[in-house]
């Protein structure tokens, strides 16, 4: 609740011009935004490129924001449509993105992992590397919203908002993602034996 606080202070005082508030608003959300935006692009100088243009876009629309609370959802939508438009411009590239939509949830694999170092720091480093192997092998809207309820720690109403879905369908690719992941570890001798 402390960093919420915080967070709203800080967009109260960057809508109010303070550069300073705006570096440190910026440092807070950097590393949760660039995971999200890499769990959707799947290469990282791509959602380098999406972060940029994200915090462009923060920037220039902050002063509208008229709940200071409802910052981190709004950072996230925006940063879910930049990555979701990168994508769609990206496809045609062989080997730049590797899901096609969000919107996928029964098959499909990436190349990178999401989950929050936050949540693995307590796992070992053999366990946290087999755990980043299960959620590559996820598909992506199910490992969009894993990584946003269970790694960065949101509701599901909040989940809804930011991929613009409903909550029955938050709830429906969380238990489609958690089913993956019981299947996947299920198959790894390596996990289930530690």
């Amino acid at each position: 609740m402390a960093s919420s606080r915080k967070e709203s202070y800080l967009v109260l005082h960057a809508q109010m011009g303070d550069r300073r508030a705006l570096n440190d608003l910026l440092g807070l959300i950097q590393s949760p935004v660039y995971r999200h935006i890499l769990t959707i692009v799947h290469h990282e100088d791509l959602a380098a490129d999406v972060l940029q243009e994200t915090f462009v876009i923060i920037v220039k629309k902050l002063y509208w924001l008229k709940e200071p609370a409802a910052f981190r959802a709004w950072v996230y939508r925006i940063a879910t449509r930049a990555a979701w438009k990168a994508v769609r411009k990206h496809r045609p590239e062989s080997g730049m993105v590797g899901e096609a939509s969000d919107e996928e949830c029964d098959g499909g694999h990436s190349h990178r992992s999401s989950a929050n170092p936050a949540l693995v720091r307590i796992l070992a480093d053999e366990e946290r590397q087999i755990l980043a192997s299960l959620m590559d092998g996820i598909t992506a809207g199910c490992r969009l919203v894993l990584n946003l309820h269970y790694f960065e720690g949101m509701k599901i109403r909040e989940v809804a908002e930011i991929l613009g879905i409903s909550e029955g369908t938050v709830k429906s690719r969380l238990g489609s993602g958690l089913k993956q992941l019981r299947r996947l570890a299920g198959n790894r001798e390596d996990w289930t034996q530690t």
